[in-house]
């Protein structure tokens, strides 16, 4: 509530001021933005998270993932292998937002140029996995066991609230699944998202 007392009053002022302190206020108004963002984003990312589950092909679902990814890191490329009859049973929307962050943490490891590969591949009887792999800088061995901790992050932008990958987890284990990290023998880092059969 605060938030938006502080939002109104920039704006009123925004609308009867001139020069710096017009540009002042402006730099208010992107800022409460930005907190109202970060708390929407923290109530999502913490709430219990309730699934709709339904069977998808899963390579044209990982293509819709990546289409807004694509527009914004046009420098790196992505590529997608699976097979085209692959089946998925999965909430849409919370993989999407899955993989959103992984590709976002991906995009920040390799500095906006790189590459990431998605492979799809079925194991076991029925099961089914994702896999994310970046030529980015990889992770520190340090921080590991972090990884999946809650309002831990090593980032330095102020958008980030070490939510991301505590996100992914639960939203992996609601589906019964798993999510893993793995660091490449070259370079970068994998992410692997498990999923239990049909």
């Amino acid at each position: 509530m605060k938030v938006i007392k502080v939002e109104w009053c920039a704006k009123n002022i925004q609308e009867s001021a001139y020069g710096e302190s017009a540009d002042f206020a402006g730099i208010i108004l992107r800022s409460t933005a930005r907190l109202k963002g970060l708390a929407t984003k923290a109530l999502d990312y913490s709430k219990d998270i309730v699934l709709d589950r339904q069977v998808y092909l899963a390579a044209p679902l990982l293509r819709d993932c990546v289409s807004d990814f694509h527009k914004l890191s046009p420098d790196i490329e992505v590529e997608i292998l699976c097979d085209e009859t692959d089946e998925l049973l999965c909430d849409r929307a919370h993989l999407t937002e899955v993989m959103n962050n992984l590709l976002s943490n991906a995009d920040e490891a390799m500095h906006g140029q790189g590459s990431i590969v998605i492979e799809g591949k079925r194991f076991g009887k029925t099961g089914y996995a994702i896999c994310v792999s970046d030529t980015g800088d990889g992770i520190p061995k340090e921080e590991w066991g972090q990884l999946f901790s809650p309002y831990y992050t090593t980032k330095t932008s102020n958008h980030h609230m070490g939510l991301g990958l505590y996100y992914c987890r639960n939203v992996m284990l609601k589906h019964g699944g798993s999510i893993e990290a793995k660091q490449n023998k070259g370079r970068g880092t994998t992410f692997v998202l498990r999923f239990p059969g049909l």
